[in-house]
């Protein structure tokens, strides 16, 4: 298992040099597309992950979606940077966290629920309920900066 999240920080650091090499964070547009297309690769991921039978599968997967999660999160936050004036910029990565909580809080429980009937629907739910988000990219998308 260790060896396991080992690579998945490799592989981590691998993609985030890659992002910060080739996605030019002072561009709105290309910041939003790069960010919704990461996270549909999550979502689908964990769907994948929740259909898959084989060990192999399964790594290969929670690599992809580990490595996609943690590479966000930089790209995410030069997002909010960009566009944020400074004066209410630490309330929107406030916002932001507690949006992204509240959505835990609301959404753990229902998928824990369906988990004790199936965990690889659940997951699938997961993955649904995650492709929500994209709605939201392309709205910002339509909002020029």
């Amino acid at each position: 298992m260790g060896l396991i999240y080992a690579i998945s920080i490799i592989l981590t650091a691998i993609g985030t040099e890659i992002a910060r090499r080739r996605v030019d964070t002072s561009n709105h547009m290309r910041v939003t597309q790069v960010q919704m297309w990461m996270n549909a690769v999550v979502s689908f991921g964990v769907i994948g992950y929740g259909i898959n039978f084989s060990f192999t599968g399964a790594v290969v997967i929670y690599w992809v979606i580990m490595s996609l999660r943690r590479t966000t999160e930089p790209i995410f936050t030069a997002w909010i940077n960009q566009s944020a004036e400074p004066a209410v910029r630490a309330t929107l990565f406030s916002m932001s966290n507690q949006a992204e909580a509240l959505g835990e809080i609301l959404g753990a429980p229902i998928v824990g629920l369906i988990g004790l009937a199936s965990v690889p629907t659940a997951l699938v739910t997961a993955g649904v309920i995650w492709m929500l988000a994209m709605p939201l990219y392309g709205r910002a998308m339509r909002v020029r900066m």
